[in-house]
């Protein structure tokens, strides 16, 4: 991001004049939130160079209590921002060696219902399925999909009353056929830096779906719909598996 802000992009160039970098893809961090200036959009945008932001639903949920406003999708400057709910910030996978993050049983919160569920689905999908869609964009000139924000309300974003989740945004199979609440740390004041969900009681998912049957076949469905929508790979859909299993029924 600072390095579009200061126009380098524009500055450095290769011998014969074309871009040095074909794209750029930017995310997991709300700009401003730890200092400095807030910005969505660098000030000098490539025109020759697609722009692609993900935000996770920590970082969309930022925005959102913030009141920042979100650029649109334009193909010239071509640009793209998709805001994903149910991903977090972290997960367990993302950690490094070496770097070791409170469980909630480190902070006493094993016990809390809004803690002890971190995130487990397998979010670098759908960064695979763009990262696949801006290299078309920049080899075949395909844009990208664009997609709808998430739907906000007031100073927070707006949850659908049947899911509890969030309205708009990439629909990945786990959030178009839920069976849970994702939540992130700054609703949840859980002392993590793991997001968490509350999964749904087998009550709560007998009354939606009626059986674990029909709720796999929607969920089978919501893949469909995501690959063609070009947010899931069909290799990747492949071995997407439901989240929730028969016994939670």
């Amino acid at each position: 991001m600072d390095y579009l802000d200061q126009g380098r992009h524009q500055q450095w160039r290769m011998p014969d004049g074309s871009a040095l970098i074909d794209a750029y893809m930017t995310g997991r961090m709300s700009y401003g939130e730890v200092g400095g200036e807030v910005i969505r959009v660098p000030r000098h945008m490539p025109d020759d160079a697609p722009f692609v932001t993900i935000f996770t639903q920590s970082e969309l949920g930022y925005n959102a209590v913030n009141a920042i406003p979100l650029p649109p999708d334009t193909d010239s400057p071509p640009l793209r921002y998709y805001e994903v709910p149910g991903t977090p910030h972290l997960r367990p996978e993302d950690v490094g060696t070496g770097e070791i993050e409170p469980m909630p049983a480190d902070v006493g919160k094993e016990n809390d219902p809004r803690c002890n569920t971190l995130y487990d689905e397998p979010v670098e999908v759908v960064a695979s399925a763009l990262l696949n869609g801006m290299d078309q964009w920049v080899r075949n000139g395909t844009p990208m999909p664009r997609s709808p924000r998430v739907r906000r309300k007031g100073d927070d974003i707006a949850r659908d009353a049947a899911t509890g989740n969030a309205i708009g945004g990439v629909r990945l199979p786990w959030i178009e056929a839920p069976t849970a609440i994702y939540m992130v740390e700054e609703e949840t004041n859980c002392g993590l830096a793991y997001d968490t969900k509350m999964p749904y009681s087998a009550e709560r998912l007998r009354k939606m779906y009626g059986s674990y049957a029909n709720y796999r076949k929607k969920y089978e469905a919501a893949k469909a719909d995501a690959i063609e929508q070009g947010y899931l790979l069909p290799k990747d859909a492949a071995r997407l598996d439901p989240v929730a299993e028969p016994e939670d029924f």
